[in-house]
């Protein structure tokens, strides 16, 4: 792990999972080369250590990505809930000399001052896309997190002006208290993508937790719960423990935390101010760190250490960050309240529901990324198992992931759980943007996405049924071969604006083969009846008349979707005064731009109805 290097990654993806050619031919155009470094590091680092900084989708990563000479020194912009990531980069060959890997002494200065710029777009000359993400911003409430990454060697006011942090505007004068500035430079970016790749596992080897001593007293208190099966232990531990802990395991220890350390904010930087400044208070002002542990055991050595075992801290990531931060002052003098739940391992609902609720009460001041708190539910379990049961495509078994992961196995066919859970609700009842986006696709409650894609709250502790999954898998795997149309489709496509997300082409294939069933007077249990047989992977493989039949009618659809898209898009451009091309991907009323156009096409719809009954 320690050899891992971001030139390295950077390098592999451009040349592979970007598929953008030789990475030195992709090096010599400059403006490419930013935006991608700043989409390598928001998708392969923040995605892991700040999930919910960062969109899902591959296509928002594109939208979030600016270059050319009217970008004000953005190369990444995305908004989600309150809070704006914005990243600018720079990339230098270590084939230059020293002297000309070095940046000017404004490089740095000028990104912090990109607030300025944004909040003011009539003073400024800047794209259209750029301008209507700064559009979206709420500049009196949002939080601001502003990361500078270099492969170049920072100017040497550069580490002063990070100090200094966000300049107030004239107009928002608290905007610095609600911003954080950072600089990474070529070793911090090092540490960040081996960071990254830890957080997605606890720790593979037990946390060892040094109490403070106390004298005639026991290091800890401990409560135990006979009926529910669970310990707490809660005492103080000095603040240098709690920053070898983290030296010690990195980002492994924040595993089932819904969000990790935020950047330098001003709360950030007053526990560090506190913690160098004023020790002996940290106790006081400090609501400490609680984590989660499978087994805890008393060392044998030493009564004051507890030795705990899948160890994960699910509130105060703030605190141990900005105590490793603070770690040049010495920390022996502060007191951190430390509380370590013992739970039950055993997979049962019950246990399921307390670490939900567990995690989300003690994150309540923080952003929650909700799909975390369904990846071991009773529904996604059984996901999990009904999609191991399936007939291997190929020589591969098809996994499906209901945890967050960095590790990918080759020799499957992975299946993401959010992919997923986007993709069917696209498909069979519209992008989850046109309801409320991410929060609602995974909120289980009467009126959540989740209850309408897999069922009632009595059936989501069942696990899914055998019908819903056949039927959304059928989905899902028609939207794979639509997917690889959408990749594929040709330059004059790329270009039109409407086909830029695929969750709405996945829709627009979806409700076109609806109503083709409604021309030929086949009910809607007749469609998931025949989505269902689609369940069963063998069709994809391409090794016989149905499915080279199969093949030949997705692509029709798909090229009618795409056409009725198109006009869709053309036509809410002429006739909406206030026509905005990212509110087009988040109005509910898209959809009735889409139906229209489909509806036009009445004499072709007939005919995809052969996609299903193929096998009557």
């Amino acid at each position: 792990m320690g050899k891992e290097t971001f030139r390295d990654h950077f390098r592999d993806y451009i040349e592979g999972e970007r598929n953008l050619g030789r990475f030195d031919s992709v090096a010599s155009k400059p403006a490419i080369l930013s935006r991608e470094m700043s989409r390598f590091f928001a998708d392969k680092i923040l995605r892991r250590l700040s999930p919910d900084l960062v969109p899902e989708a591959e296509e928002e990563l594109d939208d979030c990505s600016f270059d050319g000479p009217k970008d004000c020194g953005v190369d990444f912009l995305s908004r989600q809930g309150n809070r704006v990531l914005i990243i600018q980069s720079k990339y230098s060959s270590v084939k230059l000399s020293q002297e000309k890997r070095h940046e000017p002494s404004d490089a740095f200065e000028s990104f912090s001052t990109v607030l300025e710029r944004l909040a003011q777009p009539d003073k400024h000359a800047m794209s259209t896309r750029l301008r209507e993400a700064a559009q979206e911003i709420d500049w009196g409430t949002d939080s601001f997190n502003l990361r500078y990454i270099t492969l170049s060697i920072p100017a040497q006011n550069a580490r002063a002006c990070e100090a200094r942090g966000v300049a107030a505007l004239s107009e928002y004068p608290d905007i610095g208290e609600r911003s954080s500035l950072e600089l990474y430079d070529e070793t911090q970016l090092n540490v960040a993508l081996r960071d990254a790749m830890l957080s997605q596992s606890a720790p593979s080897e037990p946390v060892r937790i040094l109490f403070s001593k106390d004298e005639n007293q026991s290091p800890w208190l401990s409560y135990e719960d006979d009926v529910a099966k669970r310990t707490t232990y809660v005492g103080r531990v000095s603040g240098a423990q709690i920053a070898s802990i983290f030296d010690q395991h990195r980002s492994s220890i924040f595993a089932l935390n819904i969000r990790n350390f935020i950047g330098n904010t001003s709360t950030n930087k007053k526990i560090q101010e506190t913690a160098k400044n004023t020790p002996t208070d940290f106790f006081y002002f400090n609501n400490g760190v609680s984590a989660l542990a499978t087994r805890v055991t008393v060392d044998d050595k030493d009564p004051r250490v507890l030795i705990c075992d899948s160890f994960s801290i699910i509130n105060g990531s703030q605190t141990v960050r900005s105590l490793n931060k603070a770690k040049s002052n010495p920390l022996k003098d502060v007191q951190v309240l430390v509380r370590i739940i013992e739970y039950e391992s055993k997979l049962k609902s019950s246990t399921q529901a307390f670490l939900d609720n567990v995690t989300k009460f003690n994150n309540t001041q923080n952003s929650i990324k909700i799909s975390d708190f369904r990846s071991n539910d009773r529904v996604q379990v059984s996901l999990r198992e009904k999609f191991r049961e399936l007939p291997a495509l190929q020589g591969k078994k098809f996994v499906y992931l209901n945890k967050r992961t960095g590790e990918t196995d080759k020799k499957s066919i992975v299946i993401p759980m959010e992919e997923f859970t986007k993709t069917v609700h696209a498909f069979l009842f519209g992008p989850d943007d046109f309801s409320g986006g991410t929060n609602y696709l995974f909120d289980p409650n009467l009126g959540g996405g989740y209850q309408k894609i897999f069922g009632s709250e009595l059936e989501q502790q069942t696990g899914i049924t055998v019908s819903r999954f056949q039927e959304l898998a059928g989905a899902w795997f028609l939207c794979g071969r639509v997917r690889e149309l959408w990749k594929s489709r040709p330059e004059a496509d790329r270009e039109h604006k409407s086909l830029e997300r695929r969750w709405l082409v996945y829709f627009t294939v979806g409700q076109a083969l609806r109503l083709a069933y409604e021309v030929a007077s086949l009910s809607p249990a007749d469609f998931s009846s025949d989505l269902a047989a689609l369940s069963n992977p063998s069709w994809l493989s391409g090794n016989d008349v149905k499915s080279d039949l199969i093949a030949k009618a997705i692509r029709e659809n798909y090229q009618l979707a795409s056409e009725s898209l198109k006009r869709a898009y053309e036509s809410a451009e002429k006739t909406e005064a206030t026509f905005s091309h990212r509110n087009w991907f988040r109005s509910p009323n898209t959809t009735a731009f889409v139906e229209s156009q489909l509806k036009s096409y009445t004499f072709l719809l007939k005919g995809q109805v052969r996609l299903f009954l193929l096998r009557k």
